[in-house]
């Protein structure tokens, strides 16, 4: 009873002065902290997105290279079904000479 009504010594005093200082401390740590939270995710975010568009442009690219490269192997059959088509009329055609010049040396014969 007669500490209770007996007002609080210096050293209790401070005691919850400290106390107090440590709350605001703590609350200001935490606010930082959540704020801090709070700009990482936003730079997550940022990085995924940045990434997510770097991903599409490259898939373009990737896209675009391979129709090239499509289109230029069509072309490069072509080239050789032609260069077959000429192998084979220049064969027949030296078939054709090589029968006339035989048909030739008969009449000179």
């Amino acid at each position: 009873e007669v500490a209770s009504r007996c007002p609080p010594s210096h050293g209790e005093t401070e005691s919850s002065g400290k106390f107090a200082r440590l709350r605001r401390e703590i609350e200001r740590v935490t606010r930082e902290r959540a704020q801090l939270e709070g700009e990482h995710s936003l730079e997550i975010s940022l990085i995924k997105k940045s990434k997510d568009c770097e991903i599409a442009k490259l898939q373009k690219e990737l896209d675009e290279a391979r129709a090239q490269l499509k289109a230029q192997v069509e072309k490069v059959d072509v080239a050789t079904r032609t260069l077959a088509e000429v192998e084979s009329a220049k064969d027949a055609l030296n078939n054709e000479l090589e029968k006339t010049r035989e048909g030739m040396d008969m009449l000179d014969a």
